[in-house]
């Protein structure tokens, strides 16, 4: 037999063991290429910056930094399976030194098995991706809303990065492993496979303090939450959110280690664990627990990382969520009249808004839309609440107020006194706030002999200002009104149902409208130009300030929530692709640790259930013993990282005022379907496997 025949023949004679960590190569490589596929896309990115530029850098920043972490993941995922492959055949590798196999020929066997194992793996992985490459293309423009098809492309560059980047991937992996065994005597090969019969050793300190870590970590998460909410300084609430994440991670680490053994040395002291065969179960766990725990701290940190990251993806990214980031309504248009002049003189301009609000509820209507427009008279004022402190305010009548809520199908108000104000939120962290807190601000309205006191409303609604919006009677606004200094125009809000269906008509009137205020500018522009003052560098005359503010009288301010929505779903979209894309990566990897994990042991294992055989325990009774231990095995993470993950959504909870629960639920659902086919899958295989070694004269045995 040659050298590359027994490299050939250990690979195919150990297909069980190499075929997970050659189906998690496959898959991390072909995840791999799809990030590069995407990233490299000639259509992808233009798209987006059509959106918008900064959707469009957001997307090749996060490809480029997904693609970095499915590189890391590869390398501490496929670092950690070789170690327990290679542990496994160390008896085995014992064997050939003991027959004269030099260390540097057993060296150079290990390294070709992994690189030929490598090989086939990335080739396969590109193969894969370039199957599913159009698949991924339609999904992709269909998560991201692109209004263009993706079109396929031959990705050489993808093929040749990918190739690249994983060859020198398998390349260290060889280096970091083979050294370590390289430095290990032929006895400590021999023994390796011999597990110790000394009970693991625990800390009740430790343990303790697990478990504290872990609630200290959820209690400043919602603290960081309520931080953010109150308007702190963002680098507290930063630094609260850091010292979460460290603590709730070394919690962790300490629950498994500790912890979660302690647990079973303390249940295997009670009585009721004594008899039915319970004694045992409880002591394979507990050295199960000890011997697994940095698999299972890996296991539950980073599911906890892709819980969070498709939930908040998923909350974000609902027209719900759109609709508390912009206007409350379909269109906003808002202008103003030049100041210096009376109403009378401002025919004109006021005819040229109409002609634009008349081509927007024309398109609208011709679309299939039925839009409602609402004329809404603003005041905006000041309060001096004493001090030297003010709060300005965009003041509007109770009756003006009912018809929004009517037609946005939201709580109408009662207000009925005149010194009262109620002032709506504008933010989720106000809806919040207004929730879990009553607060009141009394003052007298600047340049008016008026007093109000504004009380907020966990109601949210936002018409286009940056100030607060509050709600008085009518007759007090009349009053606020009647005193004002100058007349402000009335700002045009237009909203119909199914706005988000609004895609096509919306980019044709943006379009348009867009062009006219671009006319606006161009024309201020040129007049500038013309009188020499471009750069505002002398004052202007009386007769200039009265050209400009007439030029500028044909300037308005339009938003769209379509728009809003749209560039939200956009965004929000491409950290679902990544989180899916990555949480893919990270099921299949530790799916493929705990499945190696588990029949990595299959031979000790099955001596010890052939001795329990031999002293008559029935098949019945161990495979429940066994499906109790793997039950923990596989679920342990997952609970962990549920319980991350439910903590992390309640933060969010204080935040955004959306059904997170909801998605908490639906997301954890998947997985636990998931894992548990894989669970019964794995069951099933492990127990057949079992039975061979428990039983070799069994009908059906191999091991006649």
């Amino acid at each position: 037999m040659t050298f590359k025949q027994l490299v050939t023949r250990n690979i195919l004679r150990n297909t069980r063991d190499y075929g997970t960590y050659f189906l998690s190569s496959v898959c991390s490589s072909a995840i791999f290429f799809i990030f590069s596929l995407l990233f490299f896309h000639p259509n992808l990115s233009e798209e987006l910056q059509g959106s918008s530029d900064t959707i469009g850098a957001f997307a090749n920043v996060g490809m480029l930094l997904a693609e970095i972490v499915v590189v890391l993941m590869s390398f501490v995922f496929l670092w950690y399976a070789f170690s327990l492959f290679l542990q496994k055949r160390k008896p085995q590798l014992a064997v050939y030194l003991t027959l004269g196999m030099s260390r540097k020929q057993l060296k150079h066997m290990l390294y070709l098995e992994n690189l030929l194992l490598g090989l086939v793996a990335i080739l396969t992985g590109i193969l894969t991706g370039l199957l599913s490459s159009k698949l991924i293309l339609l999904i992709t423009q269909n998560v991201l809303n692109l209004d263009k098809t993706l079109k396929f492309y031959f990705p050489w560059q993808s093929i040749l990065l990918t190739f690249v980047i994983y060859a020198v991937l398998f390349l260290l992996l060889s280096m970091f492993t083979l050294t370590k065994l390289n430095r290990q005597s032929l006895d400590v090969l021999k023994k390796s496979a011999e597990t110790s019969s000394k009970p693991p050793k625990t800390s009740f300190v430790k343990s303790v303090l697990s478990v504290v870590f872990i609630l200290v970590g959820y209690a400043l998460a919602q603290v960081a939450a309520m931080s953010m909410m109150s308007r702190f300084d963002f680098f507290i609430a930063l630094g609260l959110l850091l010292a979460c994440v460290l603590i709730t991670i070394l919690g962790t680490y300490l629950f498994f280690q500790q912890a979660s053994v302690w647990i079973f040395k303390v249940l295997k002291k009670q009585d009721r664990f004594l008899n039915h065969g319970r004694l045992l179960t409880i002591s394979n766990l507990m050295f199960r627990m000890k011997s697994n725990a940095t698999m299972y701290f890996l296991i539950s940190i980073i599911a906890s990382i892709a819980f969070v990251g498709i939930g908040v993806s998923k909350s974000i990214g609902s027209d719900r969520f759109a609709q508390t980031q912009g206007d409350s309504f379909a269109y906003v248009y808002n202008y103003s009249m030049p100041i210096t002049e009376k109403k009378q003189d401002n025919t004109q301009f006021e005819a040229y808004h109409q002609k634009n609000l008349d081509y927007l509820m024309t398109e609208l209507t011709d679309a299939g839309f039925e839009p409602q427009k609402l004329e809404l008279k603003t005041a905006d004022i000041g309060l001096e609440l004493g001090g030297g402190k003010e709060e300005y305010y965009s003041a509007i009548s109770l009756s003006d107020y009912q018809r929004i809520a009517k037609i946005l199908g939201k709580e109408e108000l009662r207000v009925t006194d005149d010194s009262q104000a109620i002032q709506l939120a504008q933010t989720n962290s106000q809806v919040s706030t207004a929730k879990n807190k009553t607060s009141k601000v009394t003052g007298k309205i600047i340049n008016q002999k008026m007093k109000l006191t504004v009380s907020k409303s966990d109601i949210q609604t936002t018409i286009g200002f940056f100030s607060p919006l509050v709600v008085v009677t009518d007759e007090t606004f009349n009053k606020i009104y009647a005193n004002l200094d100058y007349e402000q125009q009335p700002v045009n809000l237009i909203h119909f149902e199914n706005w988000q269906k609004s895609g096509e008509v919306n980019a044709k009137v943006m379009k348009h409208l867009e062009k006219e205020n671009e006319k606006t500018r161009k024309k201020e522009e040129e007049y500038l130009k013309s009188i020499d003052n471009e750069n505002y560098e002398r004052e202007f005359t009386d007769d200039e300030v009265k050209v400009v503010n007439q030029i500028e009288s044909q300037r308005f301010f339009m938003t769209s929530l379509y728009q809003t929505w749209h560039l939200s779903r956009q965004a929000n979209g491409m950290i679902m692709l990544i989180s899916v894309l990555l949480g893919t990566v990270f099921f299949i990897f530790s799916s493929s640790i705990i499945y190696f994990k588990l029949f990595g042991d299959l031979e000790v294992d099955g001596k010890y259930h052939r001795s329990l055989h031999i002293t008559g325990v029935s098949r019945k009774h161990r495979h429940k013993m066994v499906t109790t231990e793997i039950i923990v095995m596989f679920f342990a993470p997952f609970v962990m990282s549920s319980l991350h993950f439910i903590a992390a959504m309640t933060a969010m909870k204080f935040l955004i005022d959306l059904p997170v629960y909801k998605y908490v639920l639906v997301i954890l659902s998947v997985y636990l379907i998931l894992q548990l086919i894989f669970f019964f899958v794995s069951r099933f295989n492990y127990l057949r496997q079992l039975d061979r070694y428990a039983n070799p004269y069994r009908e059906g045995s191999s091991f006649k």
